[in-house]
């Protein structure tokens, strides 16, 4: 009895490029606000009542875990999963071409 992998295939690759697709819009968000301060944080005052955004900026958690995500995935991670795609999408290519008589 053989296996074909038909059934699982399109869904598995479906679902590979709704997470991608998903992963680069929330990295563009991620881009765009992680050196601004999270609109939850409340803004420091100094002794005169004056708004200070500095700390609120500067320390706010929320921002910086926005920029530690932001650096996670930018770095080797998603790279690497990238050049692992490019490598099955060129493999799955070249038996394409091959069935249809474009490479020997």
């Amino acid at each position: 009895m053989t296996t074909t992998h038909s059934a699982t295939v399109s869904p598995a690759t479906e679902r590979l490029a709704r997470a991608a697709l998903t992963l680069h819009r929330l990295a563009l968000a991620a881009a765009e606000v992680q050196h601004l301060p999270s609109p939850a944080t409340p803004v420091e005052r100094n002794a005169k009542g004056v708004s200070d955004p500095t700390p609120s900026a500067a320390m706010d958690p929320r921002r910086e875990a926005v920029r530690d995500a932001f650096n996670l995935i930018a770095g080797y991670s998603a790279g690497e999963v990238a050049d692992q795609v490019e490598d099955l999408a060129n493999t799955l290519a070249m038996a394409l071409d091959q069935w249809d008589g474009k490479r020997p």
